[in-house]
């Protein structure tokens, strides 16, 4: 608001139109500074973007699976819509399909307007629908195992299926991405999570700041 700050890395709910879902003035507050996306650029955003090779995580998950023979996985989305988890699903599902794995969503509906902030999924009864979902398939077709987008859906996934008497490792596998270790250093068994290099694309993020602001019309 002081005109204080010479540029702003930025992490973004990655849900809904930036233009849309920001305020007027935050989004001229972004727009007036260099600035570089973290994780992930929003819809209706421009600048720079320091993100993770989610075709080439999806990958390592597929491959991962199919190893350890499953070859019925459920994606579990609570938040359809979200820029990053469509990206993953997209691309975990190509490669599962070439590995001849079967893939089956089990997302919530998506629901409009969207508002930021939005609020953490922070409550295992999110999640209960879905995995009632899942549980009420016959055995020979239902997935027997789990892929999330994130270390927090995870750590939801695993307290509603102890809400059901069910239990990660016997009746579900769960794979996830992030490794994000204090978040999940507490589960039982120990998550199976892709590790998307947080400190790297931090690092770079910085660096990529560092010579926009240099370059500003480059």
């Amino acid at each position: 608001a002081k005109g204080q700050v010479d540029g702003v890395i930025v992490k973004s709910p990655l849900l809904g139109d930036f233009k849309a879902c920001a305020s007027a003035e935050l989004v001229a507050a972004i727009m007036r500074v260099p600035h570089v996306w973290l994780i992930g650029r929003p819809d209706g955003a421009s600048g720079d973007v320091c993100t993770v090779d989610d075709d080439t995580g999806a990958q390592v998950a597929a491959d991962y699976l199919h190893h350890r023979g499953h070859r019925r996985i459920g994606y579990l989305h609570p938040r359809p819509g979200q820029t990053r988890s469509e990206s993953l699903k997209l691309s975990f599902s190509l490669h599962a399909h070439r590995l001849g794995l079967s893939v089956q969503a089990f997302e919530n509906p998506l629901i409009e307007p969207i508002r930021w902030p939005l609020p953490a999924i922070t409550d295992p009864a999110v999640l209960l629908p879905l995995l009632d979902r899942w549980a009420a398939l016959a055995p020979e077709v239902r997935p027997t195992a789990m892929v999330v987008s994130a270390d927090s859906i995870a750590v939801q996934l695993y307290a509603a299926l102890r809400l059901r008497g069910l239990q990660v490792g016997r009746d579900v596998s769960v794979l996830s991405f992030n490794h994000e270790k204090p978040l999940v250093a507490g589960l039982t068994p120990e998550l199976t999570t892709i590790d998307i290099r947080a400190e790297t694309i931090g690092r770079r993020a910085v660096e990529r700041l560092l010579w926009r602001i240099d370059h500003p019309d480059d």
